[in-house]
C-alpha cells in the first residue's frame, strides 16, 4: 500500500544528515541528469553520505578528446562517465574547445552523425525506465543546459519515467555562466526544461508531474533575470532560497552546501 504524507522539514536537516553519514550505504536515491565536470565536486561529497544516487550521464559530448574517440572509433564519448565514476570511487567538458556561441539556441535534437546532423529517436533501455522510476529525488542541476542536461532528457522514455515517479523533482541553475545560454533568462531556462519535459507526454501534463523545486541563492549567486514567484506558486512549483554559493566557491555553487540540501529534500 502508498499513502501520500505531507510534512515540513529544515533544510538543511541535520538529524537526516547525521543518519545518512552514518550509513551511507542506507542512503537515498538521488539521480541526477548531467554532463561529467560540473558535478565531479558534488559527487566527491554526495558519497560521503549515500552509496545509492544515480547518474545518467550524457554520451553524446562533442569536446576534447571525446570528439575524437567518437569519430575515429564509432563509439559513445566515455570521458563524462569516466569522470563520475572517478569522482563516486575517489575521496581526495570541461574543455569547450570552441567559440562560445553569439546567438540564442533555437533548438536542439540528437542525431546519429556530427558531420550530417538531422532529427533521430533513440529509446532508453527498461532498465534505466527502472532507475528513474525508483529515485527518492530527481536534480536536474547545474552544468551544460542543452548538451549535458537536455541531451539527456531528449531521449525517449525518459520524460514519461520521470512523470511516473512521484518523489520531488528540482532545478538547480547554473550560478556562473553558461556559454549555451547565451541570451537565454532564468525564467527562459525553466521553461525550456519544461517544455523538454513535457514533449512527448500522451496527454496533458501538469507542471508538478515533472518539476517542483528551482533552487536558488538569490543573495550570493548571480542568475540572468529573475522568475515570477506568483506564477510558478500558481503552477504549483516553489522557489527554495537558500545559500548554496560560499566565498570559497563563488561564483559557482559549493558542494558542501548543496548536498545536504539534496538529501534533506530527498
Amino acid at each position: 500500500m502508498q499513502i501520500d504524507i505531507t510534512h515540513t522539514i529544515d533544510l538543511p536537516n541535520p538529524r537526516r544528515m547525521e543518519l545518512y553519514r552514518r550509513n551511507p550505504d542506507l542512503g537515498p536515491r538521488i539521480l541526477f541528469f548531467s554532463g561529467g565536470s560540473a558535478l565531479r565536486k558534488t559527487s566527491e561529497e554526495l558519497v560521503y553520505y549515500t552509496h545509492n544516487s544515480i547518474h545518467v550521464i550524457t554520451p553524446v559530448d562533442s569536446g576534447g578528446s571525446s570528439a575524437v574517440l567518437r569519430d575515429a572509433l564509432q563509439m559513445p564519448a566515455i570521458g563524462d562517465i569516466r569522470n563520475r565514476m572517478m569522482a563516486l570511487a575517489d575521496r581526495g567538458l570541461t574543455g569547450k574547445e570552441v567559440p562560445p556561441i553569439e546567438a540564442r539556441v533555437k533548438t536542439v535534437f540528437l542525431s546519429e552523425s556530427r558531420q550530417q546532423p538531422a532529427p533521430t529517436t533513440l529509446d532508453i533501455r527498461e532498465k534505466m525506465k527502472t532507475q528513474i522510476r525508483s529515485a527518492d529525488l530527481i536534480c536536474y542541476p547545474m552544468g551544460s543546459f542543452f548538451s549535458s542536461l537536455l541531451s539527456n532528457i531528449l531521449l525517449g522514455g525518459v520524460s514519461d519515467a520521470i512523470r511516473r515517479n512521484p518523489r520531488p523533482k528540482v532545478y538547480i541553475p547554473n550560478t556562473g555562466t553558461d556559454p549555451e545560454l547565451y541570451g537565454y533568462s532564468l525564467a527562459d531556462q525553466v521553461e525550456t526544461l519544461l517544455e523538454a519535459l513535457k514533449k512527448d507526454a500522451p496527454a496533458p501534463v501538469n507542471d508538478t508531474d515533472v518539476l517542483n523545486y528551482i533552487l536558488l541563492d538569490e543573495k550570493s549567486g548571480s542568475y540572468p533575470g529573475t522568475l515570477d514567484r506568483s506564477d510558478l506558486e500558481r503552477r504549483g512549483i516553489k522557489i527554495i532560497n537558500c545559500r548554496l554559493v560560499s566565498m570559497r566557491s563563488q561564483p559557482y555553487i559549493d558542494e558542501k552546501m548543496l548536498v545536504p540540501v539534496l538529501l534533506s529534500l530527498a
